[in-house]
C-alpha cells in the first residue's frame, strides 16, 4: 500500500538540501541518492510537495516534476515555489569536538546532536583516544546520519561532521571554549560557549587540561559520576544551548 500524499504546506513534507544559490521559480534536478529516496523508499509522486533546503536558513516549497533518466541514474526535478526562512535553526552557534567511539553509540549521539541544535562535530584525537583510524567511508556515513537527522528535525541545515582534528588544532580553532573533564569544578547550570571539548572514556589528561586553560578555555565537571562519551556530550549542548 503506497504512502498517503502529502498536503500542499504539510509539516511531515520530506525535507531535501540542495546546495545555493536557489530562486523562486527556478528547476533544478536532486541527485540520484535523493530521488531514489523520494521515489522509491517515501514512494512520492509527480505533483507532491517537498521542501528543499539551501543550507543558509532558507526553505523553498517545492514541486515534483516527472523524473527524468533510467535506472540508478535517473532524477528528480523539482519546481521552487515560494521561499520563507526556516524557523528550526538555534540562534547560538555550537561547535562540539569529541572523541570518537567505536559502534552505534557515535552515529546515536550525532543524531542527538542533530536534533538538539549542533552546527558541526569534530571527531578529537586525544591522547587516549582509542579510535584512532578514521576512514573516509566511515566520514561519509556519519555525515550521512547526520544529514538524515537534521531533516527529520526539520532544520534548515544538516549538522556538519568536520575532518579528524587533534585536540590542539580544535583548541586553536576559538580563543574560548568548555573542555569537560570529570576532576574539574562543577560545571554552572548553563554554558555562554560556542565550542565544547568531550575527551575519551578515560577522559583528558592533566597535560591536555593545562593546555586547554593555557589557551584560555575553561574546564568543568559535570558530576561525580563517571559519564559514557555520548551522554557528556548531549548534557555538555543542552547547557550551552538551552
Amino acid at each position: 500500500m503506497g504512502q498517503p500524499a502529502l498536503e500542499k504546506g504539510s509539516v511531515n513534507s520530506p525535507r531535501v538540501y540542495v546546495d545555493p544559490p536557489l530562486q523562486e521559480g527556478q528547476k533544478l534536478p536532486l541527485d540520484p541518492s535523493t530521488s531514489h529516496h523520494l521515489m522509491r523508499v517515501l514512494r512520492l509522486n509527480v505533483g507532491q510537495i517537498i521542501t528543499v533546503c539551501d543550507g543558509q536558513g532558507n526553505d523553498y516549497r517545492a514541486t515534483l516534476l516527472p523524473p527524468r533518466g533510467n535506472g540508478r541514474q535517473q532524477q528528480v526535478w523539482v519546481e521552487l515555489g515560494s521561499c520563507q526562512p526556516n524557523k528550526a535553526e538555534h540562534p547560538v552557534s555550537l561547535h562540539v569536538g569529541v572523541a570518537p567511539i567505536s559502534g552505534e553509540r557515535f552515529e546515536r549521539m550525532l543524531e542527538q546532536l542533530a536534533e538538539l541544535g549542533a552546527v558541526s562535530v569534530t571527531p578529537l584525537l586525544t591522547e587516549r583516544t582509542n579510535v584512532r583510524q578514521i576512514s573516509e567511508p566511515k566520514l561519509q556515513r556519519w555525515r550521512r546520519v547526520a544529514t538524515e537527522a537534521s531533516q527529520l528535525a526539520g532544520r534548515g541545515s544538516p549538522l556538519r561532521i568536520g575532518a579528524p582534528m587533534r585536540l590542539v588544532q580544535f583548541l586553536q580553532s576559538h580563543d574560548e571554549g568548555c573542555l569537560l573533564h570529570q576532576l574539574s569544578p562543577p560545571a554552572p547550570s548553563t554554558f555562554e560557549y560556542s565550542h565544547l571539548a568531550i575527551g575519551p572514556e578515560g577522559g583528558f589528561t592533566n597535560a591536555e587540561v593545562a593546555l586547554a586553560g593555557g589557551r584560555g578555555w575553561h574546564s568543568w565537571s559535570l558530576g561525580p559520576r563517571n559519564l559514557r562519551v555520548e551522554t557528556a556530550a548531549l548534557v555538555g549542548a543542552v547547557k550551552a544551548l538551552h
